[in-house]
């Protein structure tokens, strides 16, 4: 999800300046998808697990479908910042889930191992996304490009509904 999460920001905000949006004016639109985001991530973290990750396959797979509509170019502008909505909200749910699976995976003694290599994952996965992303906007464009990063949230949703729960840990 971190590719997708980055791709779509180094994109989206590329796609509304293109259409005359100020800065100010992109970050104002991408404020209600980070409340979203944070709201959705606070129920998250009461479900149980097996519920929670069913609400994180849900949001990536709409996550996925508005990200493809977007990269046709569908919808003008706003279905870029709905696509970038959820991808906040997407990111937002698996911060939630990911340190919980971790902690309930591994032994104490390895814990900090594993969010270090969690910490990894996020600033490889968001190197990669927007690298992608950047990539791809120069012979494609960036509403294109983003037809790649529909990749990310798909594989978000599959590995959610595919892995089974961490047993609960007593340590």
């Amino acid at each position: 999800m971190f590719g997708g999460l980055f791709a779509a920001m180094y994109a989206v905000p590329q796609i509304l300046a293109a259409h005359g949006w100020s800065g100010l004016t992109i970050g104002i639109a991408f404020l209600p998808g980070a409340a979203a985001g944070a709201l959705l991530s606070r129920l998250a973290g009461r479900l149980r697990p097996r519920d929670s990750r069913w609400l994180l396959a849900v949001v990536a797979a709409t996550t996925a479908a508005a990200v493809a509509v977007a990269a046709t170019g569908a919808g003008g502008p706003w279905t870029a910042v709905a696509a970038a909505s959820l991808n906040l909200a997407t990111f937002a749910l698996t911060q939630v889930l990911l340190p919980t699976e971790i902690s309930a995976r591994l032994p104490l003694e390895l814990r900090g191992m594993g969010m270090g290599l969690l910490n990894l994952m996020l600033f490889v996965g968001g190197a990669t996304g927007s690298a992608l992303a950047g990539a791809l906007s120069e012979p494609f464009g960036f509403t294109h490009a983003l037809a790649l990063i529909v990749v990310f949230p798909l594989v978000t949703a599959l590995t959610a509904v595919t892995t089974r729960p961490a047993p609960m840990s007593h340590s």
